[in-house]
């Protein structure tokens, strides 16, 4: 039984037809010498090329291919696509940082309240009992800090 071929594999396969197409029809025409000789060659290499790319468009329709407007502006506008990139995980990473920071001070905060709250008499045992279950720190609130 032969292999099932993803339209991805497709694809791939008709873009290396294209270039060899491309490529065979950059040759012929760096080689011209005669109509006779070089214009038979040169118009059979060119309809395959658009059979090629009549076979490439029909296939890609199968494909969904989620492309954000925002890259295709920056392309339009004549950008690097990378540079989109690298500016894009720079801000993840700003932004995760920022994230990290307040998770933080979130957890500094209810360490602080669950002691501060901790110290009120017969609060202990439930603030503790709070804290382990949510993961916070009653080694801190142990400390009474």
């Amino acid at each position: 039984m032969a292999p099932q071929t993803t339209p991805l594999d497709q694809i791939d396969e008709q873009l290396r037809d294209i270039l060899h197409a491309l490529y065979s029809l950059m040759l012929q025409s760096h080689d011209y010498h005669t109509p006779a000789t070089t214009s038979a060659a040169m118009t059979s290499t060119i309809r395959s090329l658009t059979t090629h790319l009549v076979t490439l468009a029909r296939t890609s329709r199968r494909i969904a291919v989620a492309v954000p407007p925002e890259i295709i502006e920056y392309i339009e506008n004549g950008r690097n696509p990378d540079v989109y990139n690298r500016e894009f995980v720079e801000v993840a990473q700003r932004m995760n940082m920022m994230l990290k920071g307040k998770s933080e001070a979130f957890a500094m905060f209810r360490d602080v309240l669950a002691g501060d709250i901790g110290r009120v008499e017969g609060m202990g045992e439930a603030v503790a009992g709070i804290l382990e279950r949510v993961g916070g720190g009653a080694a801190r609130m142990a400390d009474g800090v």
